[in-house]
């Protein structure tokens, strides 16, 4: 790829350069300084149009992703020493690059996508949000959008979604909403006074853009509800409660409601959120919701054996629906549900290190385990290879787990993952039907 590099256009210039096996793109404005560079050939068809039901085949492991859409892996690249940062995307068929954008004197920060969709979204340390078609990595439309005035030097307050057909680039204090396609600026919506909003909680749910922050000196857990066409407040939840999430397009769920041993149902569906909680076990924490059913983790464990069993509860009824658990003395790690599938991987207790802290994965047995939502059963189980720990990334520890991170377009990404669930190495392996 180094060869199609080979033409450096002036201030505000656009060139555009056919090179042997692409065609090269640039503007090198004061604005931008932007180069997009994309093989030749067809744009890769995905390998399916749902996630697939027995993912039982390895498709491809990527390197430093930020996921997967479409056939298309969306990675970061791999030469920031030429002083170029951006994403470059890789067909999931062959592993080549199929095309890349960056941009020089400016560092990215945040980058969404979505599984299928035609967009992705970058923000960069400069306030440019740019949005890239995702056939052709060349820019759709750019608007520049500050983080904001941040407490100390952390810009992690600041984020950026992909939610339904719109970008949601989220600061401390405010949401601004763009048409994915056009880059129509839908609305700003300002955080209630005396709230701060907590970074990454942005879902659409029955056109309504939810997002959780806390309020007040001593920072109440709250949640707010945006009206996706206005932006306009809603709502505003002043109930206590932990990790609150999605299980259909009106529903929030926990089980971490004011306490542990409480479970709650949030139906959103009306002009005011209506909440009814019911009781749970205290060490079963939700971790998934969706198809009819609240998804927890059973953490009562006795010498390893079965951890992190999964424990499905009836969103209307409240009862204990199935109990799925792994094979004694391997756990189950953060499971994911879409449609009427759960996702999860069956692992070993723990990752053994070796003294530079790099993972011991000889005998390391995994298995990508696919159950029905609604009864539990297994539907398929299928040895995983292992995607690779760069500790250089993210040191996760011996405590790191193997979990999925999507299910769409016919394939299954996994990733390792911190003993939280939020730190990500962004190392996947691709699983098709």
């Amino acid at each position: 790829m180094a060869g199609n590099r080979g033409r450096t256009a002036v201030a505000g210039v656009v060139a555009v350069v056919v090179a042997a096996g692409g065609w090269l793109w640039a503007r090198q404005g004061d604005d931008h300084h932007e180069t997009v560079t994309t093989a030749a050939g067809a744009y890769p068809a995905a390998f399916g149009s749902a996630p697939p039901d027995v993912p039982g085949r390895a498709v491809r492991r990527t390197a430093d992703s930020y996921g997967v859409t479409g056939a298309l892996s969306v990675d970061e690249i791999a030469d920031r020493d030429l002083h170029h940062d951006g994403v470059e995307a890789h067909d999931l068929h062959t592993g080549r690059s199929y095309w890349r954008y960056t941009r020089t004197g400016a560092d990215l920060d945040r980058v969404a996508l979505a599984g299928t969709g035609d967009t992705v979204a970058l923000w960069w340390d400069d306030g440019l949000i740019t949005a890239l078609d995702v056939r052709t990595g060349k820019p759709r439309w750019r608007h520049t959008l500050t983080y904001g005035d941040l407490p100390g030097d952390n810009g992690g307050i600041a984020d950026l979604r992909m939610t339904g057909d719109l970008v949601v680039a989220q600061r401390r204090d405010d949401l601004t909403a763009f048409d994915a396609a056009t880059g129509r600026k839908r609305w700003t919506a300002e955080t209630p006074e005396g709230c701060g909003q907590t970074y990454g909680m942005v879902r659409l749910m029955a056109k309504t853009v939810v997002t959780e922050g806390m309020c007040g000196r001593t920072g109440e857990p709250q949640v707010f509800g945006f009206d996706e066409n206005s932006g306009a407040l809603r709502w505003k939840l002043e109930q206590k409660f932990k990790s609150l999430r999605p299980a259909d397009d009106h529903t929030l769920i926990t089980s971490l409601w004011t306490h542990e041993g409480t479970a709650a149902t949030v139906d959103i569906s009306g002009a005011k959120p209506a909440v009814t909680t019911f009781p749970v076990r205290p060490d079963q924490p939700a971790v998934g919701g969706g198809d009819g059913v609240l998804l927890c983790s059973d953490n009562r464990t006795q010498n390893d054996e079965h951890e992190g069993a999964l424990v499905a509860f009836g969103i209307g009824d409240h009862r204990q629906r199935w109990t799925a658990g792994p094979a004694e003395g391997l756990r189950f790690g953060s499971p994911l549900l879409v449609g009427n599938r759960v996702y999860v991987v069956q692992q070993p207790s723990r990752v053994d290190l070796d003294d530079d802290l790099k993972p011991l994965l000889d005998g390391y047995d995994a298995r990508l385990v696919v159950l029905d939502a609604g009864t539990g059963r297994q539907l398929s189980s299928t040895p995983l290879p292992l995607p690779a720990k760069d500790t250089t990334h993210l040191d996760v520890g011996p405590d790191a787990q193997l979990a999925p991170q999507q299910a769409t377009g016919g394939v299954v990404t996994v990733a390792w993952v911190g003993l939280t669930g939020t730190d990500v190495v962004n190392d996947l392996s691709v699983m098709g039907q």
